[in-house]
């Protein structure tokens, strides 16, 4: 391994790959080390399973198309992605409802389900694609969120001045006018329990998930593993170099300023900049320090997340399940968050043909000690039978044995079988859902970009989890434009490259 980089990445997540990538394409000499993030997929005797569900709300953002315009040609990155349709389909008790691409679909849902309000609710969403717009115009924009100094705040203030910042921040100001207790209370925010990295979410964050999820879903054809080759590919096309696996086991500081960095216990690589998709605290612990509690903002967690996959017989899974869909076991009170299930559908081909994998993930929990059993309550609950056609069910994140149900009855797996195919024996720490302080900037971000070791930046889940998956590209696009400013010469290439581009757009 070459003994200098400028600048190394840690962890390997979409918001990682597209830190690493930019600033490839800048010249910047990088090493990406996955750290503790692991493969989205594994299997059990050939049959595969997935970590988590693996949709990229983002995709559909226009932060990414801005990183797309800079790293490659995006025509032909889009022309590898495909539509979901219907985007969502929601399923709950005496409800069921699709979002379909066509927006005529979408009215003829809105009459059957609301009649009452359906015209009220198409208004809802003409605000929501007003708002919208302006949203991708402001995340795809130069200014640096969330802002660190005095400049960058006065620059965040005046690009952002077009979104809404209700004095409530969590309030809904588009659904005054529809009763508490209204279903599309719930549905309109379904999407922010899931592609935010928040509870409660923000009135911004809760509306830019929904328009994520529901204005163009798209995910890449051949899942999201290959969303990574590719990144990665682009990555060492420019120069960088990512290992398919290292751990960081030591920062190195000299003067609380970053020296070096040591992967795997080997040499040190000596390195000026850090970007991790790690918290704070876990970075820092890295570099021997603690964080200042008095000046650096400390995240709350309220739950964490839980995922798993269900492997079951085709004739247990109804013909219209969509790809997307969120299943509810009951509608709750106003007050209250709904236990809910996010599934993703996987029609099995080739030797599995005849077998459906659901990828489910629940939206909150505390304990992953009984959070299978949990999920699989609100499944069976609004797909009636389904446990007679189970095959496989397994998750990374309670470290119990895999369920076999091949023979007919349970057989409990041990997890060692896993290992040599991608998965692991013990538990795998479930991803923290955030409780915002209420000085959050924009009620949406967490951690600063800045670390308090100089050279040390965030781009992971804590910095604006507010906005999800989104939140981490609009970060690693804010700390790409700190380490680039760095070197003045490098930057003033790039802006003229950017300006050209502009012109051919």
């Amino acid at each position: 391994m070459a003994q200098h980089f400028e600048v190394v990445v840690v962890g390997s997540s979409l918001g990682a790959l597209a830190a690493a990538a930019l600033l490839a394409t800048r010249s910047w000499r990088v090493l990406v080390v996955p750290h503790h993030d692991r493969t989205p997929g594994y299997a059990f005797e050939d049959v595969p399973l997935l970590r988590r569900p693996s949709t990229a709300p983002a995709l559909a953002s226009g932060i990414w198309s801005r990183i797309l315009m800079e790293i490659t040609d995006a025509q032909t990155f889009q022309r590898r992605l495909r539509a979901v349709d219907p985007m969502m389909q929601i399923v709950g008790p005496k409800l069921r409802f699709d979002f379909a691409r066509d927006r005529a679909c979408v009215r003829t849902e809105l009459e059957r389900a609301f009649g009452d309000v359906a015209r009220h609710i198409e208004g809802i969403y003409e605000a929501l694609a007003k708002l919208n717009e302006s949203a991708d115009a402001v995340l795809a924009g130069e200014a640096i969120a969330p802002p660190g100094t005095f400049w960058e705040r006065q620059k965040a203030i005046s690009a952002w001045s077009s979104l809404p910042n209700p004095e409530d921040p969590y309030s809904r100001p588009w659904l005054l006018a529809l009763p508490d207790d209204h279903p599309f209370r719930v549905i309109f925010d379904l999407p922010s329990l899931f592609a935010t990295y928040t509870y409660p979410a923000s009135a911004l964050g809760a509306a830019r998930a929904h328009a994520l999820v529901t204005r163009g879903l798209m995910e890449f054809s051949a899942g999201e593993e290959s969303l990574r080759t590719e990144l990665v590919q682009k990555i060492e096309a420019q120069g960088g170099t990512v290992r398919a696996r290292g751990r960081v086991t030591r920062i190195g500081l000299k003067k609380r300023q970053i020296v070096n960095v040591v992967v795997d216990d080997e040499d040190p690589v000596a390195t000026s900049f850090i970007v991790t998709s790690l918290a704070a605290r876990e970075a820092m612990a890295l570099a021997g320090q603690t964080l200042p509690a008095r000046s650096f903002p400390l995240l709350g967690t309220s739950a964490r997340r839980f995922s798993m996959s269900v492997v079951v017989r085709e004739e247990g899974v109804p013909v219209r399940l969509s790809r997307e869909s969120f299943l509810l076991s009951e509608w709750p009170q106003a007050s209250e968050a709904p236990a809910a299930l996010h599934v993703q559908r996987h029609d099995l081909d080739g030797e599995h043909e005849g077998l459906v994998r659901l990828d489910l993930e629940l939206n909150r929990t505390t304990s992953s000690s009984y959070a299978r059993e949990q999920a699989l309550r609100i499944l069976e609950r609004q797909l009636p039978f389904i446990e007679q056609h189970y095959v496989v069910v397994d998750s990374v994140y309670d470290g119990r044995p895999l369920w076999d149900f091949r023979s007919g009855t349970r057989r409990e797996i041990d997890r060692t079988s896993l290992r040599t195919t991608g998965g692991e024996i013990l538990a795998e720490p479930m991803p923290y859902v955030y409780a915002l302080d209420q000085d959050a900037w924009r009620h949406i971000a967490g951690e600063p970009l800045r670390f308090p070791v100089e050279g040390l930046f965030g781009i992971g889940p804590s910095i604006v989890p507010g906005l999800g998956q989104e939140g981490e590209l609009l970060a690693a696009c804010g700390v790409t434009q700190l380490i680039s400013k760095t070197d003045q010469k490098r930057e003033r290439m790039r802006k003229e490259l950017w300006s050209k581009l502009k012109m051919v757009k």
